[in-house]
């Protein structure tokens, strides 16, 4: 077997996930990017989405939250606030996060700009979680 990349999730409550791979796409704030066994070193903000990753021939997918990838010598290492797994998603609580969020946006009223864009990324996170389910 070829080179293999070694990617870990961390978020505040620990680490999410620690797994070999042979390959990755995740979503950045400029577009969804992929790595490969051997890439480039690489610093980029993520946004809310899918992340893809290979695993055996299989490719296994989570939601991922906004934060930070960091790619150096075949380790991908991802900092972010919110993570889920393909298989635990609570797609009734998604659903209703995401409607909550549209409601947000959609009237804003006098709330504040910090307020609106927490509405923005719940609604993003939402999506990403519906996305898998």
């Amino acid at each position: 077997m070829g080179e293999m990349l070694q990617l870990e999730v961390a978020t505040p409550s620990g680490m999410a996930l620690e797994v070999e791979c042979s390959a990755i796409a995740a979503p950045s704030v400029d577009g969804e990017f992929g790595v490969l066994p051997n890439h480039l070193p690489l610093l980029a903000s993520l946004k809310c989405g899918v992340l893809t990753y290979e695993v055996d021939g299989v490719s296994k997918r989570a939601a991922v939250g906004p934060g930070f990838v960091q790619v150096a010598s075949n380790r991908v290492e991802i900092l972010t606030e919110r993570f889920v797994l393909d298989g635990d998603v609570d797609a009734v609580q998604a659903k209703l996060e995401l409607e909550e969020a549209e409601a947000v946006l959609k009237d804003p009223g006098d709330r504040p700009t910090a307020a609106i864009e927490e509405a923005r990324v719940d609604l993003e996170w939402a999506t990403a979680q519906l996305g898998l389910a």
